[in-house]
């Protein structure tokens, strides 16, 4: 599978089995933005778009003759960020930017605060606005990410380093948003975020969530275990 265009070996499929992937648009198209200072790598502006994707099942092997599997194309329309989103998304982005803030606050830099403040603002938009798109893409992409400052603070031993996978809190925002977006691609996206160290809560989270998109996440990590370990 690959997600750009041009040479690519993507990854084997065994006859008969699924793969599953979720992924953030914004990770693969649209126009490129300075990731330090943006919640994502690009930015799709309001328009109408229309995403194909195309599956080149044999991937050039030698002494086979090219199939390429074409999905129908998705056709989605981005709108203009209404007053409230845009203030919202200028919140996480001076959030995010706070991973570069040398300002000392009570003698350490303000950006070793960067995790409590994520975790603090997603505890509180899950208890007021639990429906918020952003809650998954936080506590899966913007949880792990650190900064230069942090890691320099953390190597001198001056703060403990933040680890997401055994923070009892981390776990709970992140069950919690599951559960609630269990049928919604933002739900697999979660639980497919969640590292390998969580293999063995993933059975039991299948069978709690029941038929969705998030449970066969759960299930294809289950057997994806074997074979990318």
């Amino acid at each position: 599978m690959c997600a750009r265009p041009g040479p690519c070996r993507g990854k084997p499929v065994p006859p008969g089995v699924n793969l599953l992937s979720t992924i953030a648009l914004q990770d693969i198209a649209g126009d490129g933005q300075n990731i330090l200072r943006h919640l994502y790598a690009q930015h799709l502006a309001p328009d109408r778009y229309e995403l194909r994707v195309e599956f080149r099942a044999r991937g050039g092997a030698l002494g086979t003759t090219p199939l390429a599997v074409r999905a129908d194309p998705i056709v989605f329309r981005i709108r203009t960020r209404t007053a409230a989103e845009e203030d919202e998304v200028r919140e996480l982005e001076a959030m995010r930017q706070m991973r570069q803030d040398t300002t000392s606050v009570e003698g350490y830099p303000r950006a070793v605060r960067y995790h409590a403040s994520l975790i603090n603002w997603v505890e509180k938009r899950l208890s007021e606005q639990p429906d918020d798109p952003f809650l998954p893409f936080l506590l899966c992409n913007g949880i792990y990410v650190g900064g230069k400052i942090l890691e320099e603070q953390v190597a001198s031993g001056k703060v403990p380093r933040f680890d997401p996978d055994t923070s009892a809190m981390v776990s709970r925002l992140r069950l919690g948003v599951i559960e609630r977006d269990k049928r919604l691609p933002a739900g697999a996206y979660l639980v497919q975020g969640m590292s390998a160290r969580h293999r063995g809560e993933f059975q039991p989270l299948a069978e709690r969530l029941g038929p969705s998109p998030a449970a066969d996440m759960a299930r294809y990590e289950i057997w994806r275990g074997p074979y990318w370990p």
